[in-house]
């Protein structure tokens, strides 16, 4: 099928195309047939200045005939393209009365047609698009994330406002306990607040949810749904553990719970999808768990300048970096680690430590690498 472009320079006519162009080529090429070799020079020359000359005479009426014959086809290309329906355009080929006017246009019609089909299905793929996005925000589980994500914010909300009670209350009581104990206080309260704990466990997690991103081959399928559901659902993976937090999540999306659940216990991989999905959601739940961390963090540092202590001691980790600009720490370059004996029954452990093992095998050509697998899952087995 003829593209557009194409279509329309075929609506250009050479002088090969008509009837004069046809005669000439003709006349050229039996010219050296009508020449008697026989006969004499005079007669050979008339031939050959005869047909030289009518050759001309045809050449030219050919380019002039396919000057007006382009004219007349673009005249008619116009007229077609200003119709709307492909009918029109049908019908208005069939009123031509000219075979080579009507194949040309036919060419164009369809070329027309074409575009229109594309151009339409482009629409209707973005329409559904647009649909689908807006029925999923509007659904459920658009609803569902859209209340965490508000949730979230009152929560940072609500310990900024409880931050600024806590400073004034300090700035009340005084500073009469001294630099030191003025210092432990601080960093006491520091430590205790809800986005303060466990923030090295988040973290950690984070930096390795972003090697899986960076190197998807450096970390293991359950590793990185573990270290996910950590960041995605931290109150309820540490309660409940990984596989109960995800059967209970209201943030993560229903196709993926089945697949996680098989990560997590060993039993199966995650397809690309699945992977960058709960990557995403990993980064924006440690990045708002992150500025909740880094404003309590300066308004501690803050209360410590006001008191003249050094705000360095406040806080052991530092500034909280966006999950774009972790440093991944040296330990996260490891392959996977089994997971904690407290996290399941004994036996299941066991079995998920196997899994594990047999999955970095998989992934690895080392020999080394795989020997050093083998040893660890018969230290597994020998209950070690």
């Amino acid at each position: 099928m003829a593209t557009l472009e194409e279509a329309l320079l075929g609506l250009n006519y050479t002088g090969a195309d008509t009837g004069y162009g046809i005669a000439a080529q003709t006349l050229g090429q039996m010219t050296p047939q009508l020449i008697n070799p026989y006969g004499s020079t005079g007669q050979a020359v008339g031939i050959s200045l005869g047909s030289i000359l009518l050759q001309s005479l045809l050449g030219y009426q050919a380019r002039s005939q396919a000057a007006q014959d382009t004219l007349q086809a673009n005249t008619l290309a116009n007229q077609m393209m200003s119709m709307t329906t492909p009918q029109a355009r049908t019908d208005f080929i069939g009123g031509l009365e000219d075979p080579m006017q009507q194949s040309r246009l036919s060419t164009l019609a369809t070329a027309l047609t074409a575009q229109e089909q594309a151009r339409k299905l482009k629409t209707s793929t973005l329409l559904d698009e647009l649909r689908t996005k807006g029925e999923f925000e509007m659904g459920p589980l658009g609803t569902q994330l859209y209340q965490r994500d508000l949730d979230k914010q009152a929560a940072i909300q609500e310990a900024v406002t409880q931050r600024v009670l806590d400073a004034e209350r300090l700035r009340q009581a005084g500073k009469g306990d001294g630099t030191d104990s003025e210092t432990q206080k601080l960093r006491r309260e520091f430590n205790t607040r809800p986005e303060i704990k466990g923030y090295s466990k988040i973290r950690d997690a984070a930096a390795v949810v972003q090697l899986a991103e960076k190197d998807p081959s450096a970390v293991a399928s359950m590793e990185l749904a573990k270290r996910a559901v950590h960041l995605i659902e931290p109150g309820l993976a540490a309660l409940q553990g990984e596989v109960n937090a995800v059967e209970n999540s209201a943030s993560i999306p229903g196709a993926f719970k089945a697949k996680l659940k098989k990560a997590l216990i060993g039993e199966g991989g995650l397809d690309e999808s699945v992977r960058k999905g709960i990557i995403d959601m990993a980064k924006r739940s440690y990045n708002v768990a992150a500025q909740s961390y880094e404003e309590t963090r300066k308004f501690y540092e803050d209360e410590a300048l006001a008191a003249g202590l050094q705000p360095s001691r406040i806080s052991s980790f530092g500034p909280a970096k966006p999950f774009e600009y972790l440093n991944i720490p040296a330990a996260a370059t490891v392959q996977t680690p089994t997971m904690p004996a407290v996290a399941q029954p004994q036996a299941q452990n066991k079995q998920s430590q196997l899994n594990d093992i047999l999955n970095q095998i998989k992934q690895t050509t080392d020999p080394a690498r795989i020997a050093e697998l083998k040893r660890q899952a018969t230290a597994v087995m020998q209950g070690q």
